[in-house]
């Protein structure tokens, strides 16, 4: 008895697949992309896609993330300084009133000195206070002038009135420090 490699019925098997008529259309294209040569490099680059599509994302939360945070610490910046700028202003105002009213009850002479004797006058490294008579001339000082002669004319619109005057800021020729002056009257 002589055996052969294949059964009998792998002949027919073989033979009904090669009667069956080549798929087309759909299933074709469906058989050709399941190909390994195929199938891999378009799921490898799918994952790519995805992997750069999430960190695309993710970068463009955290961009939106870091512009809120920059403006909400832009925000408190500005609200610091504006509390900053309040109370300076608020203690030239307080010194203006002193100085006015020692100015009125003892005089020019002392009207500083008290006020410097009573640590009453704001830090002399940042503020320069200044006594002027009537016509605009400087009877007392806490510094040697700094400023060009007239730059304080501006101020003597002020008089007869309960008002605040704050000059246009100017740069001093000689020590090149821009400088601010208030007045009240």
């Amino acid at each position: 008895m002589t055996m052969s490699a294949h059964p009998p019925f792998d002949d027919t098997i073989r033979m009904a697949a090669m009667r069956k008529e080549a798929p087309t259309g759909l299933r074709a294209l469906l058989a050709r992309l399941t190909e390994p040569q195929i199938l891999f490099p378009v799921l490898t680059a799918l994952v790519l896609a995805v992997i750069w599509g999430t960190t695309l994302n993710l970068i463009k939360l955290e961009r939106a993330r870091a512009e809120t945070a920059a403006a909400a610490a832009s925000l408190d910046l500005v609200n610091t300084y504006k509390a900053q700028v309040v109370r300076a202003l608020h203690e030239i105002d307080q010194t203006l009133k002193w100085v006015k009213y020692v100015y009125e009850t003892k005089g020019p002479e002392a009207a500083l000195s008290d006020l410097k004797a009573r640590a009453l006058l704001p830090p002399e490294l940042l503020f320069v206070v200044r006594v002027l008579n009537r016509d605009g001339a400087v009877v007392a000082s806490t510094r040697p002038a700094e400023v060009a002669p007239g730059a304080d004319q501006g101020f003597l619109s002020l008089r007869g009135r309960d008002a605040l005057w704050v000059d246009l800021p100017r740069k001093n020729g000689r020590s090149q420090d821009w400088t601010l002056q208030f007045a009240a009257d």
